[in-house]
């Protein structure tokens, strides 16, 4: 039976992907994906202890994709900690990950013209998860805070000062959590400090994600689904 574990959810514009890690294995031991999230066509691929299956589900918005996984992980005895959320959009308010209470959801909530396709899926995610286990810690890691620390140049750059004023547009950058993960291995490989690297990452974005681009709004990463960071 599985130790304790931290469940990581990810709930895109049109799929739920969701993850289990053994705390004390420190390892991915059970894997999830459901696609077509709110057609009558979705489905569950998953993958526990090395076991695949793919089961069809029919129609199923957000919070049954959730709710399905969360059975299957209490079925296989699974005990979760805690659960971490991917957030896509934080704004300019977050720079780090935080415990999802009433307040950060009202300001993921807050940001939603900013992300249109994905908050709303990530506070549906959030809302599931305490539907499912009421009480569990939830952290909210946003794909925006590990770009935060972009100099005022920088994040303003090109954009005219009075529509950033009014509408609170600014290179914001995105899929953070993936340039951060890239940048500390290259420092790793190089066995050198990432303080002392200058490096740049490059996030591949899948092509159904560039299908699901948010459009306008997201001017911190470049338009072609490439988003570049230099430290």
């Amino acid at each position: 039976m599985p130790s304790k574990s931290i469940v990581v959810v990810n709930c895109g514009s049109s799929s739920v992907k969701i993850d289990a890690f053994d705390l004390l294995a420190k390892d991915n031991t059970a894997s999830f994906a459901i696609e077509r999230v709110g057609t009558d066509k979705a489905f569950l691929n998953s993958s526990i202890g090395g076991v695949d299956t793919k089961t069809e589900l029919g129609h199923v918005d957000h919070a049954g994709a959730v709710a399905v996984v969360f059975a299957e992980l209490h079925k296989g005895g699974f005990e979760i900690d805690a659960v971490g959320h991917r957030v896509v959009h934080g704004g300019d308010r977050f720079s780090d990950s935080v415990v999802v209470d009433a307040a950060v959801k009202a300001a993921i909530q807050a940001c939603i013209p900013l992300a249109p396709l994905h908050n709303p899926a990530n506070l549906k995610g959030i809302d599931a998860v305490t539907a499912a286990l009421p009480g569990i810690a939830q952290v909210a890691v946003f794909d925006t805070a590990f770009h935060q620390t972009l100099p005022e140049v920088a994040w303003r750059y090109a954009i005219p000062k009075a529509l950033a004023d009014e509408h609170g547009w600014r290179r914001f950058g995105f899929h953070g959590t993936s340039h951060r993960y890239v940048a500390e291995r290259a420092a790793e490989f190089f066995a050198r400090p990432i303080e002392t690297l200058r490096l740049v990452t490059l996030h591949h974005r899948r092509r159904q994600e560039r299908r699901h681009h948010d459009g306008p709004h997201a001017a911190g990463g470049a338009r072609d689904g490439h988003a570049l960071r230099r430290r």
